[in-house]
């Protein structure tokens, strides 16, 4: 009988998770990104008229704005930081910027890092 309690909870739990978000399977198009970025790995926002991002292993050591239009407004440098491959972008409630540097299709990195950058919105320089 437990057995059959567990598998019941778990059918719940599983529907509940389906079925739950309001927004389910509903997309919303917002922009073509600029041609300049070939290869976004990460994504981080911080106003609702733009959106930062990183690109994947093989490009610059920079943090691209762009808004929602699809225009490049800035890019930043990151200093003392190689993108190795960058897989990832988040910020936390403080404003601070994290870059996971932490791509290993091959599994032979040893030198996995991420990156903590100060609010690219308050940044006057690189």
């Amino acid at each position: 009988m437990k057995s059959i309690a567990k598998i019941i909870s778990l059918k719940v739990v599983v529907l509940f998770l389906f079925y739950s978000c309001a927004n389910h399977g509903q997309l919303t198009y917002v922009t073509k990104l600029p041609k300049s970025l070939k290869e976004n790995s990460g994504i981080a926002t911080y106003t609702k008229d733009s959106a930062w991002f990183i690109e994947d292993s093989g490009n610059d050591d920079v943090i691209t704005q762009v808004d929602y239009e699809g225009n490049v407004l800035r890019e930043l440098k990151v200093k003392n930081a190689k993108n190795h491959d960058w897989e990832d972008l988040t910020e936390d409630k403080k404003g601070n910027l994290y870059i996971g540097d932490f791509g290993n299709n091959e599994i032979d990195r040893k030198n996995l890092v991420i990156y903590k950058l100060p609010n690219p919105e308050l940044e006057s320089g690189e």
